[in-house]
């Protein structure tokens, strides 16, 4: 299905798209590759979330280096200011942004995300993605990772579908049960995903073209083609 980003997310477009994706058979087998991670496959898995340290209440050294686990990184100046000048928090404190509130509890609270987020899009180089990714590393419960293939899965630009989403899943506790139900055994570690986590890691592992989710895909479901490129067949 292709992106139109000309549309607004609604929380019915957001129960829809999610639901279909839950009917993947297998889906829990797809998301629990992704988590097993190093050395089982090449997927970063649970130490997103789990690599030391992370204190809560500012950006550290090990932050960028779990950050990028997932592909992208911070150039000089963004990393000097977060690091070196606290850039974050001189400008909007990280406690504005609660730690023990899911998203669809702090619907309240979005303001704040999007002003984090403009904090941190006003740094040379980073966009929603580094954005996003940073602020899941420090706010997993709260803060879903937004790239392209969830822009697309959305059917929308940037974080349209923040707002819709909170609704949906505040609800819709069903829908919060399903996804949370996709978490693999927690691990050696003791961690346990949280369920935007989860979400972002199976639309993901659907979608993304690259040689290791095809190889999961293929592994789990029996076909290495992406999720929106069969939807025709379903």
């Amino acid at each position: 299905m292709a992106a139109q980003t000309n549309q607004i997310p609604t929380e019915e477009s957001v129960k829809a798209a999610i639901e279909d994706l839950l009917a993947e058979k297998a889906l829990k087998d797809l998301i629990g590759l992704y988590f097993d991670g190093m050395p089982k496959t090449d997927f970063a898995g649970h130490l997103f979330d789990t690599i030391p340290d992370n204190p809560p209440e500012r950006v550290v050294a090990s932050d960028l280096v779990a950050v990028s686990l997932l592909d992208v990184s911070f150039g000089p100046t963004a990393t000097d200011a977060l690091l070196n000048r606290d850039y974050l928090n001189s400008h909007l404190a990280i406690e504005k942004l609660p730690i023990n509130l899911d998203l669809w509890d702090a619907i309240d609270r979005v303001n704040n995300l999007y002003a984090a987020r403009k904090v941190l899009d006003d740094l040379h180089d980073v966009g929603l993605v580094k954005a996003s990714k940073l602020l899941a590393r420090k706010r997993p419960r709260l803060v879903p990772i937004t790239d392209r293939h969830v822009e697309s899965f959305f059917e929308c630009s940037g974080w349209e579908f923040l707002t819709p989403l909170a609704t949906c899943l505040s609800e819709n506790s069903d829908l919060v049960g399903a996804i949370d139900a996709l978490s693999p055994s927690p691990s050696e570690s003791g961690h346990s995903p949280t369920t935007l986590r989860l979400l972002d890691v199976a639309i993901w592992m659907t979608r993304s073209r690259s040689s290791g989710a095809k190889k999961a895909r293929e592994a789990a479901l029996g076909d290495s083609r992406p999720l929106d490129l069969r939807s025709s067949d379903r």
